[in-house]
């Protein structure tokens, strides 16, 4: 029974009875027919018995105006499984328990499926919106702001004049017979229309706001293909969007899914969300803290006790990801890295990531400034020298 303020205002509120006929009245009504034989028809009234006590017992305790009814539970008593109408609740012995909240809501950039990147076996990855690190060599400079943006490129622009007729802040303008982009004017504008209208590929839009619900609902069919699947939250950084994270990784567990996170390990708070996690894979770009801030723009203490903690988390693995950069964390550095990681030798694995420069377009299209454009990618031997010199320190390593 959905609540009425009309009715909250005169003091009527659903009473016990109220939301117990409601129920019944819906989903009670295949267990008469009188057309069953007997032993079907004491099956089924028994059936319905069960069910009716946990009706009863879930009204009782949710007589509230502002909550329905959820009827079609089929969970034996005492025993914990999903409610067959809403993937968000549990029936644990006849007491209707929230799983996740399906209806938490943040911003994503993009998901990607089926795929065996980031992660044990095939996955499903959610890419988050929003970063507090500003790394100078990043490859998806478009998900540091959390915000939805525009990237804007230049060189795909085929109908200019019809692009800047769908701007209607002006930041898109004719101007000395070419198309201008105002990038100042642009991140003011919530509306997009450029992105929605554009038919040349030119503007794009990055970042759209979802709801826990809408990502399982979007996983749960490659979930089914695969008897062991998995998901894994990067970004971005996605513990900046902690409710959604959380809620996020509950849901994932709730329907049986594989969990892992990339993360930079900046977050006080990501302990907390290790036992919902299978999988911890954290940057480790610096040993030095004021050079680990001058490259990414915040220091390293919190990413070093992170990497402590999840190493002694029981139930979920780590794995240290170093991003072999040159001129930034070669050499000595690595050595540096190889004396902080040993001590924790048998409860982690290393994986090295070579800098390549792939994402410098996308540094255009948002108008800033790419410092690493001419720095030559990692050669395929300095990243195997690295492997060889952390595994002949002891330290288990795995390839990308």
């Amino acid at each position: 029974m959905k609540y009425s303020p009309a009715r909250a205002l005169n003091g009527s509120m659903p009473s016990f009875t109220d939301s117990y006929r409601a129920c019944t009245s819906r989903d009670m009504g295949s267990f008469s027919k009188s057309c069953a034989p007997a032993a079907e028809r004491q099956s089924r009234t028994a059936a319905k018995r069960t069910t009716e006590i946990v009706l009863m017992e879930f009204a009782m305790k949710h007589s509230s105006p502002a909550i329905q009814c959820i009827t079609a539970c089929r969970a034996p008593q005492h025993e914990r499984d999903l409610c067959a109408r809403s993937s968000m609740y549990y029936n644990t012995g006849g007491t209707m328990e929230q799983a996740y909240d399906g209806t938490t809501r943040g911003i994503i950039l993009d998901t990607a499926h089926g795929t065996l990147r980031d992660g044990p076996g095939w996955r499903s990855i959610v890419y988050f919106k929003g970063c507090n690190f500003k790394c100078a060599w990043c490859g998806s400079p478009e998900t540091w702001n959390r915000a939805p943006e525009v990237l804007y490129y230049e060189d795909r622009v085929k109908y200019p004049e019809r692009l800047a007729a769908t701007c209607g802040r002006g930041a898109l303008r004719m101007q000395n017979g070419g198309l201008q982009m105002d990038r100042a004017r642009c991140e003011t504008c919530e509306a997009f229309s450029c992105a929605l209208c554009c038919a040349d590929g030119s503007v794009e839009l990055a970042g759209r706001e979802v709801t826990v619900q809408d990502i399982i609902r979007d996983i749960l069919p490659f979930r089914r293909a695969h008897s062991e699947y998995g998901v894994t939250l990067s970004g971005g950084e996605a513990t900046l969007q902690w409710d959604f994270y959380m809620e996020l990784l509950k849901a994932c567990r709730a329907h049986g899914l594989h969990t892992a996170v990339e993360t930079n390990g900046s977050s006080p708070r990501l302990p907390e969300s290790f036992p919902l996690l299978g999988l911890v894979m954290c940057d480790l770009k610096h040993i030095d803290s004021a050079e680990h801030r001058r490259w990414t723009g915040h220091g390293n203490e919190q990413i070093l006790e992170n990497i402590r903690a999840a190493a002694r988390a029981p139930d979920t693995d780590l794995r240290v990801r170093i991003p072999l950069v040159p001129e930034v964390n070669g050499g000595s550095v690595l050595d540096r890295m190889i004396e902080f990681l040993l001590p924790l030798k048998d409860l982690l694995e290393v994986e090295i990531l070579g800098f390549h420069r792939m994402g410098a377009y996308k540094w255009k299209a948002l108008g800033r400034a790419y410092q690493f454009s001419h720095t030559q990618e990692t050669p395929q031997s300095e990243i195997e020298q690295a492997i060889l010199k952390m595994t002949r320190a002891g330290l288990c390593m795995v390839r990308s």
